[in-house]
């Protein structure tokens, strides 16, 4: 077995509506995220453990039960033409041990890995050890050295580094965990910014899950009942009544009136699904060198998928009324991008 696959670079093997599992190198290694902080947690815990010993094994490490791992005497043993991938294997060999439970034994192992990795200069794969100590410490309640680790990281990187979002990602979690809900934003923007422009959207959805975290407060599972909304403009110029919210996802009401035309957005973080209450129009969408103009009529739904430039406009007789639930949570100023539509917006 061999150090394929870095835990900030999963590979995803279920994406069923209930949830996703990743795989960290091979049959045995399946991982899901798990509330509240979105920490790894083994699909099998004993199968995760053997594959950890059977790795460890292999690159020269050895291991015996969890417990027992002697993490810094079982590098000095590697022969030094095998270190820098015996020491890969060693991280890879940690994460699986965090996931499988053995927290204490990973944050042991991950860290005497990580010095060595910067000691003889494999940079890259000590922020991917990195990266995982801090989770191992989040799981272990040392949330304080969890922050104090990956703003290190951080601080390590480039501003132009391909491994910033890593980071930025890991430490948002890490400052969510701590109650730094403001910095947590502010970190996991970032990190969202950084992967929107890679166009990576595994682990763009995976940010967004962390990003829906900062509103999970206990208010949003209490019941909740709403009679009539204030009312405000939305970025796109149509009249918005907020609606109620839980942490997966916010609804809202939209109405357009008749003839007026909408501005043309993109969403930065969203994605929504709507559905036509009333009146009639037209919507236009447009993602990834695709696009198209559809009709809307009452009882139509639509989805406006993350990443996608749209425009709409009522008829000229009816005021167009939409309901729409937005996932994560709408996240405020700063969240619709303006662009350029075909139509000439028509609204106040």
């Amino acid at each position: 077995m061999t150090d394929r696959v870095p835990i900030d670079e999963p590979v995803q093997v279920t994406a069923s509506s209930a949830e996703e599992t990743f795989e960290v190198a091979g049959p045995g290694t399946r991982y899901r995220l798990q509330p509240p902080y979105l920490l790894p947690v083994a699909v099998s815990p004993a199968e995760m453990i053997h594959a950890a010993r059977t790795l460890l094994a292999g690159s020269a490490t050895g291991i015996g039960a969890p417990a027992e791992v002697d993490a810094a005497g079982a590098l000095d043993r590697t022969p030094p033409d095998d270190e820098r991938v015996a020491l890969r294997q060693g991280s890879t060999a940690g994460f699986m041990l965090l996931c499988a439970g053995c927290t204490e034994e990973a944050v042991l192992l991950l860290s005497a890995t990580a010095d060595r990795q910067a000691a003889i200069g494999d940079f890259d794969a000590a922020v991917t050890t990195g990266l995982r100590l801090v989770q191992a410490l989040q799981s272990a309640e040392r949330v304080a050295e969890a922050v104090e680790l990956a703003r290190e990281v951080v601080l390590s990187l480039e501003p132009d580094s391909s491994r910033r979002h890593f980071a930025l990602h890991h430490l948002g979690k890490a400052l969510l965990q701590s109650g730094a809900v403001a910095e947590a934003r502010d970190a996991l923007t970032t990190a969202f910014r950084l992967r929107e422009a890679l166009g990576d959207t595994t682990l763009m959805r995976s940010t967004r899950q962390a990003m829906a975290l900062l509103d999970d407060d206990p208010a949003q599972h209490a019941f909740a009942t709403l009679a009539g909304a204030p009312r405000e403009h939305a970025p796109d110029g149509s009249e918005l009544e907020p609606l109620l919210r839980l942490a997966g996802g916010s609804m809202a009401r939209f109405t357009l009136p008749a003839g007026a035309v909408s501005r043309a957005v993109r969403h930065r973080s969203v994605e929504e699904i709507w559905y036509v209450a009333a009146g009639a129009g037209e919507l236009w969408r447009s993602q990834s060198g695709r696009e198209e103009t559809v009709s809307l009529r009452s009882g139509m739904c639509l989805t406006i998928p993350l990443g996608t430039a749209f425009q709409f406009r009522a008829s000229a007789t009816d005021a167009l009324i939409i309901v729409a639930v937005t996932m994560p949570p709408w996240p405020g100023e700063g969240e619709a991008e303006a662009l350029d539509g075909p139509w000439t917006p028509v609204v106040d």
